[in-house]
């Protein structure tokens, strides 16, 4: 089963029952915009976030690489 991409936030009634499809929807709507987000703002990529850091002892260079995180082009973590 393929997903489908929501790109619309749904709207909700005064006195609607909610039904599972709705909340999907509304849940599919948020999933597409937090993935858009990470790819739009943080980039895409195995070393998203990396910083490099060269230290250099007497007789020792050190090379020290932080934290990072990877995202596919799909926003996806």
């Amino acid at each position: 089963m393929e997903k489908s991409i929501v790109y619309h936030l749904p709207l909700f009634e005064s006195s609607q029952i909610l039904s599972h499809v709705h909340l999907n929807d509304l849940r599919d709507y948020l999933d597409t915009e937090t993935r858009d987000t990470r790819t739009q703002l943080i980039g895409a990529g195995i070393v998203c976030g990396l910083q490099l850091r060269i230290e250099k002892g007497e007789d020792l260079l050190s090379v020290i690489i932080s934290g990072g995180h990877g995202v596919t082009t799909d926003g996806y973590i």
